[in-house]
């Protein structure tokens, strides 16, 4: 093998052990707590409890404040945090039109798979049409799944190591 291959192959095997350190380098820091607005969602795992979200109030250097369930402030210290979580809600759009268009797709190849061609003793509709109807069958069930699969995407402020 040559010189680039050997070098590209290193750098392919040596990647996910460069981006395991440098993200977990950075996560057992309390202060990226202070990158979080008040108000923010979060989910907080803490010891011997449940993971639950509230809103971010503050982080000090050995508590954080938040509100739970719109009224409910909680005091928690350091010690018993283990994981913070930023949530972010995913956007109302993107999972309906990410799924019409995967579903037309899937539903269009597969119309046209299965249609039959116009031959000379064929009366019918061609490959064309039969996928056409299919692909809109596709993007309307696609449409459905992608408005109740949209969902929440977390980032890990904090983690106790």
């Amino acid at each position: 093998m040559s010189r680039k291959m050997w070098c590209a192959l290193g750098l392919l095997l040596l990647a996910p052990v460069l981006r395991t350190a440098a993200a977990s380098a950075g996560k057992q820091n309390w202060d990226r707590l202070q990158q979080l607005r008040p108000g923010e969602l979060i989910q907080v795992e803490r010891r011997g409890a449940e993971p639950f979200e509230a809103s971010f109030g503050a982080a000090t250097a050995d508590r954080l404040q938040v509100v739970r369930n719109r009224n409910e402030q909680l005091d928690l210290s350091r010690a018993e945090v283990l994981r913070v979580y930023r949530v972010r809600k995913g956007a109302r759009a993107a999972g309906p039109i990410v799924g019409a268009a995967v579903g037309f797709g899937v539903g269009f190849g597969i119309g046209y798979a299965a249609g039959a061609g116009k031959g000379k003793w064929w009366i019918g509709p061609s490959k064309p049409e039969v996928a056409g109807v299919t692909g809109l069958i596709g993007a309307s069930v696609g449409t459905g799944i992608g408005f109740l699969v949209r969902g929440k995407s977390r980032e890990l402020i904090y983690q106790l190591e």
